[in-house]
C-alpha cells in the first residue's frame, strides 16, 4: 500500500453538536470522506458510548447488516451491545465495495482517535 492509499484509509471519529442540540459522530478519512455516521444523541456521553461500541462491534460479523437500497446502492448498519443501530455507512456502488470498506474499517477503527469539533454543524 503506498503512502497516498494508506492516508486515505486512516480514519478518525469526529464528534459534533448540531443546531437541534443533539450530539453526533461521523467517521472521516484523512482525505475528508465521510464513511459512517450516527443518529443524534441527547447526551454527549451517550454519543461517546456509541463510538466505543462501533470500535468494538465492527469486528463482529453479527453486528453488521448489509442492505441494498432501491437505487441498487449498498450500505451497512452496525449494531451495538443492545442490538440497536449505532452507525450507518455511506452508500456504495456495489456489495463488493461495501465489503471492502467493512474490511478497511475493521483494521483502522479500533485504533482511531476521537476529535471533538468546537462549532455546531447544521
Amino acid at each position: 500500500m503506498d503512502n497516498n492509499t494508506k492516508n486515505y484509509f486512516m480514519t478518525k471519529f469526529e464528534l459534533f453538536k448540531r443546531n437541534n442540540g443533539k450530539h453526533y459522530y461521523r467517521i472521516m478519512t484523512e482525505t475528508g470522506h465521510n464513511i459512517m455516521s450516527s443518529d443524534g444523541y441527547v447526551r454527549k456521553n451517550d454519543c461517546l458510548i456509541a463510538v466505543d461500541q462501533v470500535k468494538e462491534h465492527i469486528l463482529n460479523n453479527e453486528s453488521i447488516q448489509l442492505k441494498e437500497k432501491a437505487n441498487h446502492k449498498w450500505f451497512f448498519t452496525l449494531s451495538g451491545t443492545d442490538r440497536s443501530i449505532v452507525g450507518y455507512s455511506m452508500p456504495f456502488q456495489n456489495k463488493n465495495q461495501c465489503d471492502k470498506w467493512i474490511s478497511i474499517l475493521r483494521q483502522y477503527l479500533p485504533k482511531s482517535k476521537v476529535v471533538e469539533l468546537n462549532s455546531q454543524v447544521v
